[in-house]
């Protein structure tokens, strides 16, 4: 073998070495940048996690609360009406106003949610990594949804008819005449009377009926709540 041929033979090993060494400082770059930018991930995701979890809880501590509500509100109807067709006693005045109170207003279910609408806005929703974790989260978006049309439905129905009936008289048309329009309190005198009537029956058949839906509609949500944070619980602690 010629000089000048070993001396070629030795330049194209040395660029084939230097081309080698070159490539795999790249691909350690590429491996490297890779792993901070998991690294990154990860560490966001479990903020994310953390971050969701106080939030559910939050709004699971509130369905519980309004659950607590819509149920005393069926117990107060049923009891009144009850009083009204003599299945249960006549309470005192003190009692009577307690129940008719607890129908005062109408409460809507308004969960936190800044953090999910937070991942959601910034594309961050794919860091997490649990599919079974984004497939709850889309199903306590959707039973949301039906939650709020269950409420739109019932926001300004009975509920405010039967508080109504008690502070302010039965509605025109149904007075018998010892009734009084406006009252300030009701009472056992100026209240027990009326409770047997048909419009009051009615109106607390479908006071019932409606609460009963909301319940319905909470429960199912607060169920799905419920898996969340327990899959929650499970992912941050492992």
């Amino acid at each position: 073998m010629t000089e000048s041929r070993q001396k070629w033979i030795a330049r194209i090993r040395w660029f084939a070495a230097e081309f080698l060494i070159v490539v795999v400082g790249i691909l350690v770059a590429f491996s490297i940048n890779s792993a901070w930018d998991t690294r990154g991930e990860r560490i966001r995701e479990e903020a994310a996690l953390v971050s969701l979890k106080n939030e559910f809880q939050a709004s699971k501590q509130d369905l519980d609360q309004k659950l607590r509500v819509h149920n005393r509100r069926i117990a107060s109807v049923r009891i009144l009406a009850g009083i009204g067709t003599k299945a249960f006693a006549v309470p005192s005045s003190d009692s009577l106003e307690a129940m008719i109170d607890i129908l005062a207003g109408w409460m809507t279910y308004d969960p936190l949610l800044s953090t999910l609408g937070a991942l959601e806005g910034s594309g961050d929703l794919s860091i997490l990594r649990n599919e079974q974790l984004k497939m709850l989260i889309a199903r306590y978006q959707s039973e949301l949804g039906d939650l709020r049309e269950t409420e739109a439905i019932h926001k300004r129905s009975v509920t405010e008819d039967v508080y109504e009936w008690f502070r302010q008289g039965p509605p025109m048309g149904t007075n018998q005449g010892n009734l009084p329009d406006h009252f300030a309190r009701p009472t056992v005198e100026n209240t027990v009377p009326h409770l047997g009537s048909h419009r009051f029956q009615n109106l607390a058949a479908q006071e019932s009926r409606n609460e009963f839906y909301v319940i319905a509609e909470l429960e199912r949500v607060g169920g799905t709540l419920d898996e969340i944070l327990n899959l929650l619980e499970f992912l941050i602690d492992d």
